[in-house]
């Protein structure tokens, strides 16, 4: 265990942590956020809710939320598409991670580049992304690998002990891609950022109160070095 201090107090009108130290979390219903222009055509789940691009879905069609279809991130990334809504991308380039991937010198992110718009409705109902328990997730099973596509290779990028307390977006002009042998590329945002935005449980946080959970998770870091 770490000698990290962790403070008290709220952040974006939510509790910072409970008696065991632990993240408190908000939940916002999907329901009562707009989808924006650039989803609406994507295809709908049984609930009608959005399945984004880039979400693996089986040879019947089921949609698979947290497992990324590595066809469908290759195709993203060479085409230039947003990884949610699967149109193209302009200028500027969004970004959407754990602090440690925006400001750390070697950080870098395994989901490509998004639409502003699309991005800020993932980050607010998204249920990795948003929603108080992630264990809950929303496509409730597991995938049946006899029925995916030939070379389709499962990635689950968001499948991490604990998920960051602090979603960090960022806006970059151009990016640099990291080719890595068999699987996925990673792709790192080119600095200075254009633009930075900090988010918690489905809110978007003020800058400063964004900068004292970035200085939590590098003094995590560094503790746990």
């Amino acid at each position: 265990m770490s000698d990290v201090k962790y403070p008290g107090g709220t952040i974006g009108g939510v509790p910072l942590f409970n008696e065991n130290r632990e993240f408190v979390t908000a939940t916002n219903s999907w329901r009562d956020v707009p989808i924006p222009r650039k989803m609406r055509a994507l295809g709908k789940d049984s609930r009608g809710y959005p399945i984004p691009f880039n979400v693996l879905r089986n040879e019947e069609g089921r949609p698979h939320f947290t497992v990324n279809d590595s066809i469908r991130q290759h195709r993203a990334l060479l085409e230039k598409r947003c990884a949610i809504c699967g149109g193209r991308l302009g200028k500027p380039l969004w970004f959407v991670g754990g602090p440690l991937s925006a400001f750390h010198t070697d950080g870098a992110y395994m989901d490509t580049a998004l639409h502003h718009e699309c991005m800020t409705y993932a980050l607010q109902v998204c249920p990795y992304l948003a929603v108080k328990n992630y264990n809950g997730r929303i496509d409730d099973a597991t995938v049946d690998h006899d029925k995916l596509r030939d070379g389709m290779i499962l990635m689950d990028p968001t499948h991490v002990p604990e998920r960051p307390a602090l979603f960090v977006a960022v806006a970059s002009n151009s990016q640099t891609i990291i080719p890595r042998e068999g699987i996925c590329p990673l792709v790192k945002p080119d600095r200075p950022y254009i633009a930075v935005e900090y988010w918690r449980n489905g809110r978007r946080l003020s800058e400063e109160d964004g900068h004292i959970l970035v200085a939590l998770a590098f003094t995590e870091e560094n503790a746990l070095a």
